[in-house]
């Protein structure tokens, strides 16, 4: 329930904010960062904390981080919602809890790595706690955050350029914007090639 009301905010809000301008580039550059912010809330991936010991690098400063973002996000739907005249240093207070949240994500983790590096390196190679933890670090670190998705010819998109590709493809042949305007054509022709999601 959530999921799908928060999921109507950023898309009531796509048609307003992506269509703003006369200028394709920004009307390009305004869908690429609603998909790639619904992308970002909806798609499960690896750094979201399952719970438990699940994943042992999620430490206190991720949570707090995890709070401020989440803090973040219902102050500017909620300005949206009332259409406050301070909604865009909400949405830049939610773009920084969001960018503070993954840095601190990756501090993490990294830290993490480093201390199963030294321990590792402290272990003779071949021995069983080495191995234990090597596989360790693969299953914790090495998977991709979203697995291969299928393309139209059936062959499989693995990198991030691919994969988001085929989710703009996806959203431009679903969306029901009007695109009898050569701005609107142009903007989701645009959205396609937007280095951006690279």
């Amino acid at each position: 329930m959530r999921c799908d009301i928060s999921l109507r905010l950023i898309l009531g809000a796509a048609k307003e904010v992506c269509f703003s301008s006369e200028d394709p580039s920004s009307c390009a550059d305004a869908i690429s960062d609603v998909v790639r912010q619904a992308m970002e809330y909806y798609i499960p991936y690896s750094d979201v904390p399952v719970g438990g010991s699940a994943h042992p690098w999620f430490n206190a400063d991720c949570a707090e981080a995890e709070k401020r973002k989440h803090s973040a996000f219902l102050a500017w739907a909620d300005a949206r919602d009332r259409k406050a005249p301070d909604l865009s240093s909400k949405k830049r207070a939610f773009n920084h809890a969001a960018k503070s949240y993954k840095k601190a994500l990756r501090k993490a983790r990294f830290d993490r790595i480093t201390h199963i590096g030294k321990k590792l390196s402290a272990q003779p190679s071949g021995s069983r706690a080495f191995w234990f933890l090597a596989k360790s670090v693969e299953a914790n670190f090495c998977r991709p955050t979203l697995p291969p998705l299928v393309k139209p010819d059936g062959t499989l998109a693995h990198t991030a350029r691919e994969k988001a590709g085929l989710f703009a493809s996806l959203f431009a042949h679903n969306s029901r914007l009007d695109t009898s305007s050569a701005t609107h054509r142009f903007c989701l022709i645009a959205t396609l090639q937007c280095p951006k999601f690279a």
